[in-house]
């Protein structure tokens, strides 16, 4: 009779093979503190795909957010609009320089 208790994801026990507290798996470990390495922290297959995509419709549903929001502050005026993304566009770029400064080391970061 197969036991249930806490094994190891993705480890089958049998009879000969029992999976030991504290045992390391083959995976390296990986630091997450650099962005870069967290698409390689996901497993392969559907959970990385899953992952991607709901990252996806954050950012889908996050552009239609603003989007909708300039348009109404905006009221069909271009020039209102435009300054709006344009502010948008700053407070992103100066938060980025912000990050940069304070957080040397990271690749992403550093280009800015």
């Amino acid at each position: 009779p197969e036991s249930f208790g806490p094994h190891a994801i993705g480890h089958s026990v049998g009879d000969d093979d029992h999976y030991e507290a504290g045992q390391s798996s083959n995976r390296p470990a990986t630091s997450l503190a650099n962005p870069e390495d967290v698409p390689s922290a996901l497993p392969p297959g559907k959970v990385k795909f899953l992952a991607f995509f709901l990252v996806f419709l954050l950012w889908v549903g996050g552009w239609g957010a603003i989007d909708v929001l300039v348009t109404m502050i905006g009221r069909d005026k271009n020039h209102w609009s435009l300054t709006l993304y344009l502010a948008l566009t700053l407070v992103g770029f100066l938060g980025l320089r912000c990050l940069a400064h304070r957080y040397r080391g990271y690749a992403m970061l550093d280009e800015f």
